[in-house]
């Protein structure tokens, strides 16, 4: 997503786009605002103007491998994390296990939230949890060398939703992440997420749209 095709935000926007064209973007960032708010489609405009291979001041340009990669979600330094109902009868533990479906719904709503989620996921009743597991996964994946050369950017979507064992697992990665490693958090309620991890991110403000 450009953040031309992002219609409102116009100072949240502004804002972001200073961080990047100073070199000030920090390396954990928090997207805090009520579901409705455009923080997940911000984030994304932003991991895609990161990974560009042609950007301007304002935007990304669209149209390189990279943009196209980051429109269709396929881009192999982005990485997706968010809260999952636990199986192991379906042996379902990570985010990944759940990826197809959680991208799916990115494409058929413009603007989601946890109760479209959980309906997906099976249960609109059942909350999901970003676990331990999911913890060690995302530590494994920053660990490893950049595809493409650029950027490591992890979304999270919703880290309200982690357990302290997990947030204790990320602490030290949030601390002192792998040199060009990005972490984007985008909450909904940024009062629940562990302090620890609270304390480490640069907030951003959303109001619903």
């Amino acid at each position: 997503m450009m953040f031309s095709t992002f219609y409102g935000k116009n100072n949240l926007k502004s804002k972001v786009l200073n961080l990047y064209n100073t070199k000030r973007v920090p390396h954990a960032l928090l997207f805090n605002g009520s579901e409705g708010s455009g923080a997940f489609q911000l984030a994304m405009s932003l991991a895609q103007l990161l990974l560009c291979q042609e950007p301007s001041l304002s935007d990304s340009c669209g149209k390189c491998s990279s943009c196209v990669k980051v429109e269709k979600m396929m881009h192999p330094d982005v990485h997706f994390s968010f809260p999952i109902q636990l199986s192991q009868t379906n042996k379902i533990n990570i985010s990944d296990d759940l990826l197809d479906l959680f991208l799916e719904m990115i494409s058929e709503f413009s603007f989601f939230s946890t109760e479209i989620w959980n309906d997906k996921m099976g249960n609109k009743n059942k909350q999901g949890v970003i676990g331990t597991k999911e913890s060690q996964q995302i530590i494994k994946k920053l660990a490893l060398k950049s595809y493409e050369g650029g950027p490591k950017i992890l979304l999270m979507w919703l880290p309200e939703e982690m357990n302290q064992q997990a947030a204790n697992k990320l602490l030290k990665l949030i601390e002192e992440p792998p040199k060009n490693t990005l972490f984007i958090l985008i909450s909904n309620n940024q009062q629940s997420i562990p302090p620890s991890i609270l304390s480490r991110c640069q907030k951003v403000g959303f109001q619903k749209l």
